[in-house]
């Protein structure tokens, strides 16, 4: 992971604030990340997280997701070419349908700002 993301009231509400690591971190520069994170904020979708700012130490000042899950699991050195889930984790077609819907929607708008990402996944 590039930081550790902590729970915190900033300005009245809960956040999540992410603070970076190091220098460079498995997803590349920390200074890069923010730096893309600012420019995707300006995308309106219900798809992605809000970022509010950042902070004067870098640390990112984002939306906190109140009772989300995630979908995928967390990288191995096992398993960092594909993404793993749970076992017991059903999705309907439906589900499915919303979810790459959105997704694609995201990368489109991404891509129309000349943003690529390496590692999108649900």
């Amino acid at each position: 992971t590039s930081g550790i993301t902590r729970k915190v009231e900033w300005k009245g509400k809960t956040v999540a604030v992410k603070k970076y690591k190091g220098a460079m971190t498995s997803d590349g520069s920390p200074l890069q990340e923010r730096n893309i994170n600012v420019v995707v904020s300006s995308i309106k979708s219900d798809s992605l997280v809000k970022v509010y700012g950042q902070l004067t130490d870098g640390s990112l000042v984002m939306e906190y997701l109140e009772g989300y899950k995630a979908f995928g699991n967390p990288p191995s050195m096992d398993s960092c070419s594909r993404d793993v889930y749970d076992e017991d984790d059903d999705l309907s077609v439906n589900q499915a349908k919303l979810m790459v819907t959105n997704l694609l929607g995201v990368l489109k708008e991404l891509h129309d700002r000349g943003i690529t990402h390496g590692d999108f996944y649900g």
